[in-house]
């Protein structure tokens, strides 16, 4: 390979890892925005966050450097990252949908939200690739050390969820899949901070994995039925519990 081929290539290779690092960043920023992550919320480390995001550090380093220039996190020398503003301009493309979603109520998102990843997990359970399932895997396993960091358990999740939808046939039925996932990400932050709400969360991810694993989609869709009826308890717990409790 001569000299100019090498140019070349270095150059594809800076702008694929510069779009790849504002992808991560809007990623980052819709979680910030979202109240998925809040202010005074430790980003996992570099290589942590890589990992979890199948990136390079480089592309994570560069995404960092993306939202400390928007002012959302701050960056300091020997410590994590941490999320010093909540509000984002220029908000990422799934946070329309997620603001007309708020015109609704929990019961009738989470019913669409079944629907859709009924749709999706069958999909998904007959078509899998070996790649996609071994993501799977190393998803959750690094998840049962996440047990004590509720943000970085949060990110992991979201790219547990989004996994699954983007392995599906139909491109747009896992956008509208992400739009739902994204309601009440704010309360739900708050429910996987009750003690033992995590380990059940990684719990239901593992039943998953096993069913795809075994490409078995009645169980693979029985078991994503179960995991989002834990996470509607859960979650209806902080959002609907302090309504009643102000007006008493």
């Amino acid at each position: 390979m001569d000299a100019d081929q090498l140019a070349s290539n270095a150059f594809i290779e800076g702008i694929q890892r510069s779009t790849t690092a504002q992808i991560v960043s809007d990623k980052l920023a819709f979680m910030i925005a979202s109240g998925l992550l809040n202010v005074g919320d430790a980003l996992p480390s570099e290589r942590d966050l890589g990992q979890t995001l199948g990136i390079s550090r480089v592309t994570v380093r560069n995404a960092i450097q993306i939202l400390a220039t928007r002012g959302l996190v701050e960056i300091s020398q020997g410590a994590r990252t941490r999320v010093i503003r909540q509000s984002v301009k220029g908000a990422p493309a799934e946070l329309p949908l997620t603001l007309n979603l708020a015109a609704h109520d929990l019961r009738s998102v989470y019913a669409a939200r079944r629907m859709i990843e009924r749709e999706i997990l069958g999909d998904v359970s007959r078509h899998i690739s070996p790649a996609t399932l071994a993501r799977l895997k190393d998803l959750v396993k690094a998840q049962g050390e996440m047990y004590g960091d509720v943000a970085a358990f949060q990110i992991s999740d979201r790219e547990f969820h989004e996994t699954i939808y983007r392995s599906g046939s139909n491109p747009v039925i896992s956008e509208i899949a992400l739009g739902l996932y994204a309601y009440g990400l704010g309360f739900r932050r708050k429910a996987l901070s009750v003690e033992g709400a995590i380990a059940r969360s990684h719990s239901d991810h593992q039943k998953i994995v096993k069913a795809l694993d075994a490409g078995d989609e009645q169980n693979a869709i029985l078991r994503a039925d179960e995991h989002l009826a834990n996470i509607y308890d859960t979650t209806s717990d902080v959002m609907i519990k302090p309504k009643a409790q102000r007006k008493r």
